[in-house]
């Protein structure tokens, strides 16, 4: 039933010839987490906001955020930022993220909720430069929410 109800509350599901997710990444200058080869030093305040992380969880390298927004149907995206690009050194170490919610303005106000997963080894590989350490744990922040990480 949600389906059909998000699907009657947006206008338009199509994308215009010549527009669309390409446009928004481009206009955006957003990437893939994929295609990220480190943590950006951007801000949250610099996204869209309106994002609340409900929870985290962590499976090797990977960051799964389970994510609830307003919106259903435009693009939205998602950036890992480290603005302070710095650890905390207690007992485990910490480190604070921020999460950047970028894309299309979304008129439609259902709640979405969805699982985006992000890649970590930038954040193992900084550890591992700074401490000398092959392995490690840290403490992940994130809007309240935290996790785990054991490399």
């Amino acid at each position: 039933m949600t389906l059909i109800l998000s699907t009657l509350g947006c206008v338009d599901m199509t994308w215009p010839e010549g527009t669309g997710e390409r446009a928004v990444i481009e206009e955006t200058g957003w990437q893939a987490p994929e295609q990220v080869e480190s943590f950006s030093a951007c801000s949250a305040a610099d996204g869209n906001g309106g994002v609340e992380v409900q929870s985290l969880s962590i499976s090797g390298d990977t960051l799964s955020a389970e994510l609830g927004y307003g919106g259903g149907c435009e693009l939205h995206l998602f950036e890992l930022c480290w603005p302070g690009q710095n650890f905390d050194y207690t007992d485990p170490p910490q480190v604070s993220l921020q999460l950047w919610h970028g894309g299309t303005p979304d008129a439609c106000d259902l709640y979405e909720v969805e699982t985006v997963d992000f890649d970590l080894s930038p954040l193992k590989a900084a550890w591992q430069s700074e401490s000398s350490l092959e392995s490690g744990t840290l403490l992940i922040q994130l809007d309240g929410q935290s996790a785990t990480y054991t490399f």
